[in-house]
């Protein structure tokens, strides 16, 4: 089952969550900052070159990465990104967690 929310706290935040048949951790968040505009993008990143992939879908948005760098919390690896809309282009979060859902979704072979 997967669920998809939205919690709203003061400047408010998106998440996705897999739920497996066991607690697990809600492998992307995307939050609004003080910022004028500006957004963090944390995700799960299983792999280095997932870094690179997940930098290039958000761009592929429209939004300018201002900072990204890759962060060790305990055994995994996430990508967190600092980003704002480029050209004044107004962004919403559930876009960008819709967007970024994409790269979460298992890699399916073709035999």
């Amino acid at each position: 089952m997967s669920l998809l929310g939205s919690c709203s706290h003061e400047h408010g935040s998106s998440w996705a969550l897999d739920v497996g048949g066991r607690a697990e951790i809600c492998p992307l968040v995307v939050e609004n900052l003080n910022i004028d505009g500006q957004m963090l993008v944390e995700m799960l990143c299983e792999e280095s070159c997932h870094f690179l992939e997940i930098a290039e879908a958000i761009r592929s948005l429209g939004l300018k990465i201002l900072q990204g760098v890759t962060e060790a919390r305990g055994e995994s690896v996430w990508a967190c990104f600092v980003v704002e809309g480029q050209n004044n282009r107004d962004m919403h979060r559930m876009d960008i967690l819709w967007s970024l859902m994409q790269l979460l979704q298992p890699k399916t072979t073709i035999r």
